[in-house]
């Protein structure tokens, strides 16, 4: 995320991102973050309680450019509240995403891949808009309690018929 702001503050755009939340290597990064001069562009929130309800809504893009991930909820919490998303693929991002219609997949560590993909979402208004919508549609229809209960049901009722 540093080296990405750092290539927009170095080509002039007027870009601020966000790290929310907290852990062990925010010192690191922040100092980091100091060396490189982004003190400006790059704002460390610390923990926010309810962070998808507080935090989220403050966003034109949510980014996520990490080295691994599970099943990353908080990409579900910015699709819920339709965010374009650029994620690396990691974990389920690309099982959860597709890319180019609900968000924009990179590599992990493509710093250029990223600032790219970033740069787009960021220049086109309408571009964000479609792809926020789609991403809120999907999580809407794919991952809900109710979808997920259904799944469960299904996988239950299929193993008790093969006992």
């Amino acid at each position: 995320l540093l080296a990405v702001a750092k290539e927009f503050r170095d080509a002039g755009k007027k870009v601020c991102f966000a790290v929310v939340g907290d852990g062990h290597l925010r010192q690191e990064l922040e100092a980091k973050r100091r060396a490189l001069g982004l003190d400006d562009t790059v704002v460390f929130t610390g923990w926010v309680m309810n962070a998808a309800e507080v935090a989220l809504p403050a966003f034109d893009v949510f980014f996520q450019p990490s080295l691994w991930e599970a099943m990353s909820i908080v990409i579900l919490e910015a699709m819920s509240a339709g965010k374009p998303i650029v994620a690396t693929r990691v974990g389920e991002n690309s099982h959860i995403l597709e890319d180019g219609v609900d968000g924009l997949l990179i590599e992990p560590k493509d710093v250029k891949g990223m600032t790219s993909a970033l740069g787009k979402l960021i220049d086109d208004a309408a571009l964000r808009k479609r792809m926020g919508s789609a991403a809120a549609t999907k999580v809407n229809q794919q991952f809900t309690v109710e979808r997920m209960t259904k799944s469960y049901e299904e996988i239950y009722e299929t193993a008790i018929k093969g006992l």
